[in-house]
């Protein structure tokens, strides 16, 4: 009988757990992809309206609160919906274009209307309080910057 004098092999190197570092990468990339979509998308308006649902409250009072002339309805919504989130006692809050408003749904036993305005108001969109509501132009928007639009709808513009 043959009789090996040789050392016993001392145990394989580990190899790292490949599995478990690919996770790891595929669980950051997938992260990263949801934090980069939902920063960009930003408020989106279906039928002249946008709803952010901030939380699940009585909802037995709801307020409405315009916007300042002139600001941007997208960025000014953004903002506003960001400032309802800090909120306690706000539920639905629903944005519309024309004319451009808020319309907050809260519980006022657990926040009071003068919070809600103070808290939106920091944002700098909200028309003053007793200023004139936003009306609706009844000529179209003139088409180049410092064109006038027509007197009465039904006389063309001449050009010289």
């Amino acid at each position: 009988m043959a009789t090996s004098s040789s050392t016993p092999n001392p145990a394989p190197r580990r190899k790292p757990p490949i599995a478990i570092i690919t996770a790891g990468i595929a669980v950051a990339v997938v992260l990263v992809a949801i934090v980069v979509t939902q920063g960009g998308a930003g408020v989106r308006f279906e039928n002249g309206q946008a709803t952010l649902n901030v939380a699940t409250v009585d909802e037995c009072q709801q307020v409405v609160y315009y916007y300042a002339p002139g600001v941007d309805t997208q960025q000014a919504t953004e903002a506003l919906f960001e400032a309802a989130r800090m909120l306690e006692g706000v539920g639905t809050v629903t944005a519309f274009e024309n004319p451009p408003s808020i319309q907050v749904n809260f519980c006022q036993s657990a926040v009071a209307e003068t919070e809600i305005r103070a808290a939106l108001a920091q944002t700098g969109v909200l028309a003053p309080v007793g200023g004139a509501l936003p009306t609706t132009p009844a000529a179209p928007a003139p088409v180049s910057p410092g064109a006038a639009a027509p007197a009465t709808p039904s006389v063309a513009p001449t050009t010289p």
